[in-house]
């Protein structure tokens, strides 16, 4: 660990010896100083609403509403948890709020992988993020699971389209075999049985390992891309349009802070959390078409995959549902019957998959 990451770390350490003082001192005992935190920076709309609305608005209603008041101390793009930590960080209290990415906790955040395990869905963040919440509303083991590691759900975020950004042109499904492509845990499934070389490596590093050939591709959503200007080293856009992932990212809350607030502040955030919610999924939905076209005001070219490549890449990893459920039984955890859920929940929503998925 470097000294800056120390140094950011204590400071995090005496936020929170300051924050109980603050809840436990009768002259002071109606302010909270709340540790929040995330491992991408803001530049993704999912930390950057953090920052610019969920907190300040909280605050702001919190302050209006009641006799409370509630502060902050923020760390943004892995500056105290990078983005395998984020989730450990809320469950030991160096965070209170803690924004996830979870394809980055394959183990502790499984079950909540379950968008991962069913690709080419639809690709509109608002029809996902509904299908999601329906599922989650529905199958109180997602909740159980959180609980598990002290946390409570207050937002699920479905991501923009997710596609591939190449340092070399192709023009086809086969130019892509040899290739090293990198993307973030649970997506590296899509990658099997076509001919690329996976690679598992971190958002925050793809920009340098483009530009030095250590990578060929990366997978990533639209917006993904154009925020951390990928298209300036790699500019070939392999649109395949895998799925927007209805969990891709999470906005959670360790329970002993939530519980420790009085009934009126505990409201106010639930309500704030589904204004959040309802922003970040808007904004995914709606922003595809700017990030592509600002990629390619850039100088990137699009290559949008064909149909008959799309459903060859679907049938070749059509096996990823039933290993996950295997994957789950192993695990003992009920993964089968969630991906039973969710895809019932997507044949209810009219969403039609290039492949028909069995779970055993």
């Amino acid at each position: 660990m470097n000294h800056r990451s120390k140094k950011n770390i204590l400071g995090f350490v005496l936020a929170g010896m300051t924050s109980i003082a603050a809840m436990t001192t009768p002259t002071s005992a109606d302010t909270f100083a709340l540790r929040v935190g995330a491992g991408h920076p803001a530049a993704l709309a999912y930390v950057g609403q953090l920052k610019e609305f969920f907190l300040p608005e909280l605050a702001k209603r919190v302050e209006e509403r009641t006799e409370h008041k509630i502060t902050y101390v923020e760390a943004y793009g892995g500056s105290v948890a990078k983005l395998p930590e984020v989730y450990d960080a809320v469950e030991s209290g160096l965070l209170d709020i803690g924004a996830l990415s979870t394809p980055f906790e394959p183990s502790s955040m499984f079950l909540m992988q379950f968008g991962y395990k069913v690709p080419f869905v639809s690709n509109n963040a608002q029809e996902m993020f509904k299908v999601g919440r329906a599922v989650f509303n529905d199958f109180p083991p997602l909740a159980e699971s959180m609980a598990k590691h002290n946390q409570i759900l207050l937002a699920m975020l479905a991501s923009s389209s997710y596609s591939i950004i190449l340092n070399k042109e192709v023009t086809g499904m086969e130019d892509l075999n040899g290739l090293k492509i990198a993307g973030g845990g649970a997506n590296l499934d899509w990658l099997s049985n076509v001919g690329v070389v996976p690679v598992q490596a971190p958002l925050g590093e793809a920009y340098n390992s483009l530009q030095t050939g250590v990578l060929d591709g990366y997978l990533v959503h639209l917006q993904g891309m154009n925020a951390f200007k990928l298209h300036e080293v790699a500019p070939y856009i392999f649109r395949i349009n895998f799925m927007s992932n209805p969990s891709n990212n999470l906005l959670s809350i360790r329970k002993q802070t939530f519980d420790s607030f009085p009934p009126e502040v505990q409201a106010i955030v639930l309500e704030v959390a589904a204004e959040y919610e309802e922003r970040v999924n808007t904004i995914h939905a709606e922003d595809d078409g700017k990030a592509l076209a600002t990629m390619i005001a850039g100088g990137a070219t699009e290559f949008v995959v064909s149909d008959a490549d799309r459903a060859k890449w679907a049938k070749a990893i059509s096996s990823i549902p039933q290993a996950a459920a295997d994957d789950g039984v192993t695990r003992g955890e009920p993964m089968a019957e969630l991906l039973t859920l969710y895809l019932e929940k997507l044949d209810e929503a009219g969403i039609k998959l290039p492949v028909q998925y069995t779970i055993k």
